[in-house]
Protein backbone atom coordinates (compact mmCIF):
# COMPACT_ATOMS: atom_id res chain seq x y z
CA UNK A 1 0.00 0.00 0.00
CA UNK A 2 1.11 3.56 -0.73
CA UNK A 3 -0.20 7.06 -0.18
CA UNK A 4 -1.00 9.04 -3.35
CA UNK A 5 -1.61 12.70 -2.61
CA UNK A 6 -2.81 11.72 0.85
CA UNK A 7 -5.07 8.85 -0.28
CA UNK A 8 -4.02 5.35 0.76
CA UNK A 9 -4.18 3.07 -2.27
CA UNK A 10 -2.88 -0.20 -3.62
CA UNK A 11 0.50 0.18 -5.29
CA UNK A 12 -1.02 -0.91 -8.61
CA UNK A 13 -3.31 2.12 -8.54
CA UNK A 14 -0.42 4.37 -9.51
CA UNK A 15 0.66 4.37 -13.17
CA UNK A 16 4.40 4.55 -12.64
CA UNK A 17 5.38 4.70 -16.31
CA UNK A 18 2.80 7.37 -17.14
CA UNK A 19 4.26 9.70 -14.53
CA UNK A 20 6.85 12.31 -15.49
CA UNK A 21 8.92 11.57 -12.39
CA UNK A 22 9.43 7.86 -12.92
CA UNK A 23 9.51 8.00 -16.70
CA UNK A 24 11.66 11.09 -17.20
CA UNK A 25 13.15 11.78 -13.76
CA UNK A 26 11.11 14.96 -13.29
CA UNK A 27 10.80 15.14 -9.51
CA UNK A 28 12.61 14.72 -6.20
CA UNK A 29 12.57 12.25 -3.33
CA UNK A 30 13.56 11.82 0.31
CA UNK A 31 14.52 8.63 2.12
CA UNK A 32 14.05 8.77 5.90
CA UNK A 33 14.01 6.55 8.96
CA UNK A 34 10.59 6.01 10.54
CA UNK A 35 10.98 4.81 14.12
CA UNK A 36 8.75 5.02 17.20
CA UNK A 37 5.99 6.65 15.11
CA UNK A 38 8.29 9.52 14.23
CA UNK A 39 10.70 10.78 11.59
CA UNK A 40 13.55 12.76 13.08
CA UNK A 41 14.28 16.14 11.53
CA UNK A 42 11.34 15.91 9.13
CA UNK A 43 11.41 19.70 8.80
CA UNK A 44 14.91 19.55 7.28
CA UNK A 45 13.91 16.75 4.92
CA UNK A 46 10.82 18.70 3.85
CA UNK A 47 12.88 21.86 3.29
CA UNK A 48 15.38 20.02 1.09
CA UNK A 49 12.56 18.36 -0.84
CA UNK A 50 10.69 21.62 -1.39
CA UNK A 51 13.86 23.47 -2.43
CA UNK A 52 14.73 20.79 -4.98
CA UNK A 53 11.22 20.86 -6.43
CA UNK A 54 11.28 24.64 -6.70
CA UNK A 55 14.55 24.36 -8.63
CA UNK A 56 12.77 22.00 -11.05
CA UNK A 57 9.76 24.32 -11.32
CA UNK A 58 7.33 22.07 -9.40
CA UNK A 59 5.07 23.73 -6.81
CA UNK A 60 4.64 21.58 -3.72
CA UNK A 61 3.15 22.22 -0.29
CA UNK A 62 4.76 20.12 2.45
CA UNK A 63 2.37 21.15 5.23
CA UNK A 64 0.57 18.12 6.67
CA UNK A 65 3.32 15.77 5.48
CA UNK A 66 3.79 14.27 8.94
CA UNK A 67 0.08 13.47 9.18
CA UNK A 68 0.07 11.78 5.77
CA UNK A 69 3.10 9.67 6.72
CA UNK A 70 1.60 8.73 10.07
CA UNK A 71 -1.73 7.84 8.44
CA UNK A 72 -0.06 5.36 6.09
CA UNK A 73 2.08 3.94 8.91
CA UNK A 74 -1.04 3.44 11.03
CA UNK A 75 -2.86 1.76 8.15
CA UNK A 76 0.10 -0.59 7.63
CA UNK A 77 0.38 -1.18 11.40
CA UNK A 78 4.10 -0.45 11.37
CA UNK A 79 5.69 -1.22 14.74
CA UNK A 80 9.39 -1.62 13.86
CA UNK A 81 11.82 0.85 12.27
CA UNK A 82 11.14 1.21 8.55
CA UNK A 83 12.49 3.21 5.64
CA UNK A 84 10.03 5.89 4.56
CA UNK A 85 10.20 7.08 0.95
CA UNK A 86 8.62 10.30 -0.31
CA UNK A 87 8.52 10.91 -4.06
CA UNK A 88 7.14 14.15 -5.48
CA UNK A 89 6.90 14.37 -9.26
CA UNK A 90 5.62 16.74 -11.91
CA UNK A 91 2.61 14.48 -12.40
CA UNK A 92 1.32 12.74 -15.55
CA UNK A 93 2.68 15.23 -18.09
CA UNK A 94 4.80 14.84 -21.20
CA UNK A 95 8.02 16.86 -21.63
CA UNK A 96 6.65 19.52 -23.97
CA UNK A 97 7.22 23.30 -24.26
CA UNK A 98 5.37 25.29 -21.59
CA UNK A 99 4.42 22.15 -19.69
CA UNK A 100 2.30 22.69 -16.59
CA UNK A 101 3.42 20.31 -13.83
CA UNK A 102 0.91 19.13 -11.24
CA UNK A 103 2.75 17.89 -8.15
CA UNK A 104 2.07 14.25 -7.30
CA UNK A 105 3.18 12.99 -3.86
CA UNK A 106 3.79 9.28 -3.25
CA UNK A 107 4.67 7.94 0.21
CA UNK A 108 5.76 4.35 0.77
CA UNK A 109 7.50 2.20 3.37
CA UNK A 110 10.03 -0.60 3.05
CA UNK A 111 12.05 -2.68 5.54
CA UNK A 112 15.20 -1.16 6.97
CA UNK A 113 18.43 -2.47 5.42
CA UNK A 114 20.39 -4.91 7.62
CA UNK A 115 22.47 -3.33 10.35
CA UNK A 116 25.66 -5.11 9.28
CA UNK A 117 27.17 -3.69 6.12
CA UNK A 118 30.62 -3.09 4.72
CA UNK A 119 32.23 0.20 5.77
CA UNK A 120 34.85 0.05 3.02
CA UNK A 121 35.05 2.86 0.45
CA UNK A 122 36.99 3.81 -2.66
CA UNK A 123 37.62 7.12 -4.43
CA UNK A 124 35.89 7.80 -7.75
CA UNK A 125 36.80 10.77 -9.93
CA UNK A 126 33.76 12.48 -11.46
CA UNK A 127 32.73 15.75 -13.08
CA UNK A 128 29.83 16.89 -10.89
CA UNK A 129 26.96 19.04 -12.08
CA UNK A 130 24.10 20.89 -10.39
CA UNK A 131 22.17 17.59 -10.28
CA UNK A 132 24.45 16.43 -7.48
CA UNK A 133 22.94 19.20 -5.32
CA UNK A 134 19.41 17.74 -5.66
CA UNK A 135 17.78 14.51 -4.57
CA UNK A 136 16.05 14.45 -7.92
CA UNK A 137 14.65 11.36 -9.57
CA UNK A 138 17.36 11.90 -12.19
CA UNK A 139 19.54 9.77 -9.92
CA UNK A 140 21.10 7.52 -12.53
CA UNK A 141 24.56 9.04 -11.99
CA UNK A 142 24.54 7.63 -8.44
CA UNK A 143 22.99 4.32 -9.52
CA UNK A 144 25.70 3.96 -12.15
CA UNK A 145 28.42 4.63 -9.59
CA UNK A 146 26.99 2.08 -7.15
CA UNK A 147 26.62 -0.61 -9.81
CA UNK A 148 30.17 -0.18 -11.09
CA UNK A 149 31.89 0.09 -7.68
CA UNK A 150 33.38 -2.67 -5.57
CA UNK A 151 32.99 -0.48 -2.48
CA UNK A 152 31.02 2.59 -1.44
CA UNK A 153 32.16 5.40 -3.77
CA UNK A 154 33.59 8.63 -2.39
CA UNK A 155 33.36 11.22 -5.15
CA UNK A 156 36.28 13.56 -5.86
CA UNK A 157 36.44 16.14 -8.63
CA UNK A 158 39.21 16.65 -11.18
CA UNK A 159 41.17 18.71 -8.61
CA UNK A 160 41.00 15.84 -6.08
CA UNK A 161 38.65 17.81 -3.83
CA UNK A 162 36.22 15.56 -1.96
CA UNK A 163 32.57 16.08 -2.92
CA UNK A 164 30.76 13.43 -0.81
CA UNK A 165 29.82 9.78 -1.04
CA UNK A 166 26.96 8.56 -3.17
CA UNK A 167 24.42 8.18 -0.34
CA UNK A 168 26.11 9.59 2.78
CA UNK A 169 28.11 12.61 3.84
CA UNK A 170 31.85 12.36 4.36
CA UNK A 171 34.08 13.73 7.11
CA UNK A 172 36.98 12.89 9.39
CA UNK A 173 37.88 13.17 13.06
CA UNK A 174 41.25 14.38 14.33
CA UNK A 175 41.50 14.17 18.12
CA UNK A 176 38.03 15.47 19.11
CA UNK A 177 37.55 17.76 16.12
CA UNK A 178 34.95 16.91 13.46
CA UNK A 179 35.60 18.13 9.91
CA UNK A 180 33.03 17.80 7.13
CA UNK A 181 33.83 17.99 3.44
CA UNK A 182 32.55 21.12 1.71
CA UNK A 183 32.03 21.37 -2.04
CA UNK A 184 29.88 23.61 -4.27
CA UNK A 185 28.34 20.55 -5.98
CA UNK A 186 27.19 18.75 -2.87
CA UNK A 187 23.78 17.56 -1.75
CA UNK A 188 22.70 19.31 1.48
CA UNK A 189 22.82 16.48 4.01
CA UNK A 190 20.18 16.49 6.73
CA UNK A 191 22.34 14.50 9.17
CA UNK A 192 25.30 16.80 8.55
CA UNK A 193 23.16 19.88 9.16
CA UNK A 194 22.04 18.50 12.53
CA UNK A 195 25.56 17.53 13.62
CA UNK A 196 27.00 20.89 12.55
CA UNK A 197 24.21 22.69 14.39
CA UNK A 198 24.79 20.91 17.70
CA UNK A 199 28.52 20.06 17.61
CA UNK A 200 31.64 22.14 17.16
CA UNK A 201 32.62 21.27 13.58
CA UNK A 202 34.78 22.49 10.73
CA UNK A 203 33.18 22.66 7.29
CA UNK A 204 35.73 23.22 4.56
CA UNK A 205 37.13 21.75 1.34
CA UNK A 206 39.03 18.51 1.92
CA UNK A 207 41.58 17.07 -0.47
CA UNK A 208 41.61 13.37 -1.24
CA UNK A 209 45.02 12.81 0.37
CA UNK A 210 44.02 14.65 3.55
CA UNK A 211 40.95 12.46 3.92
CA UNK A 212 42.91 9.28 3.20
CA UNK A 213 45.50 10.15 5.86
CA UNK A 214 42.99 11.19 8.53
CA UNK A 215 43.03 9.18 11.79
CA UNK A 216 39.29 8.39 11.55
CA UNK A 217 36.99 8.74 8.55
CA UNK A 218 33.23 8.62 8.93
CA UNK A 219 30.01 8.77 6.95
CA UNK A 220 26.54 9.80 8.09
CA UNK A 221 23.00 9.79 6.74
CA UNK A 222 19.43 9.80 7.96
CA UNK A 223 19.04 6.01 7.87
CA UNK A 224 22.21 4.79 9.57
CA UNK A 225 23.34 7.76 11.62
CA UNK A 226 27.12 8.20 11.85
CA UNK A 227 29.51 5.30 11.29
CA UNK A 228 33.25 4.76 10.73
CA UNK A 229 34.48 4.07 7.21
CA UNK A 230 37.81 3.06 5.73
CA UNK A 231 39.44 2.81 2.32
CA UNK A 232 39.81 -0.45 0.48
CA UNK A 233 43.31 -1.82 0.85
CA UNK A 234 43.14 -3.48 -2.57
CA UNK A 235 41.61 -0.74 -4.70
CA UNK A 236 43.40 2.07 -6.58
CA UNK A 237 43.20 5.32 -4.65
CA UNK A 238 41.33 7.03 -7.46
CA UNK A 239 39.79 5.84 -10.69
CA UNK A 240 37.49 7.36 -13.28
CA UNK A 241 33.90 6.22 -12.91
CA UNK A 242 32.00 8.38 -15.37
CA UNK A 243 32.61 11.70 -17.00
CA UNK A 244 29.15 13.25 -17.05
CA UNK A 245 26.05 12.33 -15.05
CA UNK A 246 22.93 11.28 -16.91
CA UNK A 247 19.95 13.54 -16.39
CA UNK A 248 17.59 11.28 -18.36
CA UNK A 249 17.08 7.58 -18.08
CA UNK A 250 14.93 4.70 -19.20
CA UNK A 251 11.53 3.70 -17.93
CA UNK A 252 13.28 1.14 -15.74
CA UNK A 253 14.66 3.92 -13.52
CA UNK A 254 12.12 3.51 -10.74
CA UNK A 255 12.73 -0.22 -10.40
CA UNK A 256 16.49 0.37 -10.52
CA UNK A 257 16.19 2.97 -7.80
CA UNK A 258 14.50 0.46 -5.53
CA UNK A 259 16.70 -2.49 -6.47
CA UNK A 260 20.03 -0.77 -5.73
CA UNK A 261 19.84 -0.88 -1.95
CA UNK A 262 22.53 -0.79 0.70
CA UNK A 263 22.00 -4.52 1.06
CA UNK A 264 22.61 -5.39 -2.60
CA UNK A 265 25.69 -3.18 -2.83
CA UNK A 266 26.93 -4.75 0.40
CA UNK A 267 26.67 -8.19 -1.18
CA UNK A 268 29.00 -7.03 -3.94
CA UNK A 269 31.50 -5.78 -1.39
CA UNK A 270 31.40 -9.03 0.58
CA UNK A 271 32.85 -10.79 -2.46
CA UNK A 272 36.02 -8.70 -2.15
CA UNK A 273 38.04 -10.08 0.75
CA UNK A 274 40.52 -7.22 0.97
CA UNK A 275 39.14 -4.57 3.31
CA UNK A 276 41.00 -1.96 5.27
CA UNK A 277 40.77 -1.82 9.05
CA UNK A 278 38.11 0.72 10.00
CA UNK A 279 39.01 2.62 13.21
CA UNK A 280 36.21 4.16 15.24
CA UNK A 281 36.10 7.05 17.71
CA UNK A 282 33.96 8.15 20.70
CA UNK A 283 32.90 11.24 18.72
CA UNK A 284 30.91 8.95 16.43
CA UNK A 285 28.79 7.97 19.43
CA UNK A 286 28.42 11.66 20.24
CA UNK A 287 27.21 12.38 16.71
CA UNK A 288 24.63 9.61 16.97
CA UNK A 289 23.38 11.01 20.25
CA UNK A 290 22.96 14.39 18.55
CA UNK A 291 21.10 12.71 15.68
CA UNK A 292 18.79 10.98 18.18
CA UNK A 293 20.04 7.44 17.57
CA UNK A 294 20.82 5.04 20.38
CA UNK A 295 22.55 1.67 20.28
CA UNK A 296 19.34 -0.33 19.90
CA UNK A 297 17.99 1.96 17.20
CA UNK A 298 21.07 1.44 15.03
CA UNK A 299 20.94 -2.36 15.00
Amino acid sequence: MISINGTISNIDAFHWLKDSGFRYGYGCFETMRFSKNNIRHLDLHAHRLTHGLQTLGIDYESSGLHDRIYSLATHLQISTPQTCHIFVTGGPVLPTPNLSPMATEIISFSPMPPGDFSHTCEFLTIQPSAYFQLKSLSYMHHIQALRTSNHWPIYVDSDDTVIDASIFSIGFINHDRITFAKHPHQLPSVSKQVIMRDCNCDHRPIQRDELAEAPVMFGCNALRGAFPIGLSSHTPMTRDCFKTPRSRHSSQHYRSLLSVSEDSVGETKQRNRYFATVPTHPMIDTMNEVLGFDGCDLR
